[in-house]
């Protein structure tokens, strides 16, 4: 068996990437491990600026970065992605800037903000089929400029460059998808992170025909991410699927023990000069 390759786990904002961070981050040696933080787009060009030798040790790569930095790393690479259906995932990004859990659009919603201004203000670039951008390699377009030659390159991308494309409506089944084909040895099971507290106000039909529009090719490449889910998963057989009931009744209790223990790990502080050893999801 030949050198087993790099992962590159390519996290779109608000597709449930958190919690599939906190399982993947697991699997990898820390020393051969690298977060793209933010600025993302500052420590994406410095990451290409790395000595080669330095590069070329990176085994797992991740973070809210766009397509093609596995030109810089040492071959063989493959990614890992998570689709979410566009209009779910602009609600979810406009209510987590809504409640100050976005860094960068802290302070600048007001509370009387509909998502429909949130899309027409053009707050972010992830609003206007910010999945396409990111996967198409093309994340800088102006905003209503993503074309249908930018979603064919991303269909492209996934078709050639990733060993698994989930879709977060179906996160059980993606993860040990994902779990099996990357070959991971260490436990997947997993607590929710990143999960949006406050409750969704009314969306007006207005506002929802202003999110639709400005996610159009976003949802057509989250249909060709779940129909070719499906076929994946449809071939996999039954053997997949009792891996996959085996792995949902052991997380059910992982996640019941995680919720009992909640309200300790709050309370609880790290001895002075030691690390908090409350768990990660």
């Amino acid at each position: 068996m030949g050198e087993p390759g790099s992962v590159i786990f390519l996290h779109l904002p608000k597709t449930a990437g958190s919690t599939l961070r906190g399982v993947m981050v697991r699997q990898y040696d820390p020393a051969e491990s690298h977060l793209i933080a933010r600025p993302v787009w500052d420590n994406f060009e410095a990451f290409k600026a790395w000595p080669e030798a330095e590069r070329h040790r990176i085994r797992f790569l991740y973070g809210h970065m766009g397509f093609g930095l596995h030109a810089w790393m040492k071959p063989p690479v493959t990614y890992a992605t998570m689709l979410r259906d566009p209009v779910e995932r602009v609600l979810s990004h406009f209510h987590s800037a809504r409640s100050g859990t976005v860094a960068e659009l802290r302070g600048r919603i007001p509370r009387e903000m509909t998502v429909g201004d949130y899309v027409r203000e053009q707050v972010s670039g992830e609003l206007d089929n910010g999945q396409v951008r990111l996967l198409s390699g093309e994340p800088f377009v102006e905003f209503g400029g993503v074309t249908r030659d930018h979603l064919e390159a991303a269909k492209v991308h996934l078709r050639d460059h990733f060993a698994v494309v989930g879709v977060t409506e179906r996160f059980d089944e993606a993860l040990v998808m994902m779990r099996d084909a990357l070959g991971w040895r260490r436990r997947i099971a997993y607590l929710r992170r990143n999960v949006t507290a406050e409750p969704r106000a009314r969306v007006s039909a207005e506002d929802l025909a202003v999110v639709r529009d400005a996610s159009r090719l976003d949802a057509e490449l989250h249909a060709y991410a779940a129909e070719t889910f499906d076929r994946r998963v449809a071939g996999l057989g039954p053997r997949f699927q009792r891996r996959l009931r085996a792995f949902r009744a052991a997380n059910a209790l992982y996640q019941a023990a995680g919720t009992l223990a909640a309200p300790w790990i709050r309370r609880r502080r790290p001895a002075p000069g030691l690390p908090d050893a409350a768990p990660r999801s």
